[in-house]
């Protein structure tokens, strides 16, 4: 059996439209990959923002800078929620706004603390 010219036209294209099928799975695949990846979990953000409170809460931060250290635990707690609603980039927002809120109530604390005496340096 001979092949004709539009035969074998005919398998070219076919050929042509099976790779352009492979092509699209591939470029959809990695696609998705890279989306994934870009929203990851923020575990990083998660425990420093918790580890920054408890330093906060051991330098009584809550008595002597109260405003700072309440901002920090109200992101700390929008970031919770929004992180289990996987609402990642949302939540490492409010953990990095609750992390620099519980740093600056820790430093506060300690300068109030050490100007009335109660810790030394």
């Amino acid at each position: 059996m001979e092949k004709t010219e539009g035969q074998t036209s005919l398998s070219k294209r076919n050929s042509s439209k099976l790779n352009l099928k492979i092509y699209g799975v591939y470029l959809f695949s990695a696609s998705s990959l890279l989306c994934s990846c870009a929203s990851s979990r923020p575990n990083l953000e998660y425990v420093l923002a918790r580890e920054a409170i408890a330093a906060a809460k051991e330098v009584d931060a809550a008595k002597y800078a109260p405003g700072y250290f309440h901002k920090a635990e109200e992101s700390f707690r929008l970031g919770q929620n929004l992180f289990k609603e996987q609402k990642f980039d949302e939540s490492v927002k409010e953990l990095r706004a609750a992390r620099y809120n519980a740093e600056r109530s820790e430093t506060s604390a300690r300068l109030l603390r050490q100007k009335a005496g109660d810790e030394e340096l």
